[in-house]
């Protein structure tokens, strides 16, 4: 019998130590999507959605203020991020997590923590960008795309767990 090379052999036989006796290649994988689908599947999809509606507006207005109007860096993404923080928060509020609003909680303390968490996210936005465009010379769009990526998951994780927490 002559020895098969390894894209000849089935996953099965290619990654053997990869899954447990009986189970399908990558079924820890779909086990492990099929939680987090069923622990925040409508919630993430939600969020991904003001995520996109609100990193339109980032962006946009992010190019428009600092290659259009000149403004500096930092000054133009504090500014387009304010602007998505507003937009995010009203969104946020009434359609992705309204099944979690608590009807007695008040409107202020609620948007005060959301600012507050945003704000921090901002501070690591405002990191990223300046450190990839000024100590590894990316170009500014292509830097406020990677910072967008990492508000996204503190926004998310924050947002669900603190901001629009069931009390």
């Amino acid at each position: 019998m002559t020895e098969r090379s390894p894209n000849e052999r089935s996953p099965n036989e290619r990654f053997p130590n990869e899954r447990s006796e009986g189970e399908r290649p990558w079924g820890a994988a779909r086990r492990a999507v099929g939680t987090l689908r069923e622990r925040h599947g409508r919630h993430a999809g939600r969020f991904a959605i003001v995520g996109v509606l609100n990193t339109a507006l980032d962006l946009a207005l992010f190019n428009g203020l600092h290659y259009g109007l000149g403004l500096a860096l930092v000054l133009a993404n504090t500014l387009s991020y304010a602007a998505g923080i507003a937009q995010s928060f009203v969104l946020n509020r009434h359609w992705t997590f309204a099944d979690r609003r608590d009807s007695g909680r008040r409107v202020g303390p609620q948007l005060a923590l959301f600012v507050a968490l945003n704000l921090v996210a901002l501070g690591l936005s405002n990191l990223t960008i300046w450190l990839l465009v000024r100590r590894l010379a990316i170009p500014a769009y292509a830097a406020k795309l990677v910072a967008v990526g990492v508000t996204f998951v503190w926004g998310y994780a924050t947002s669900r767990r603190f901001v629009f927490h069931p009390r």
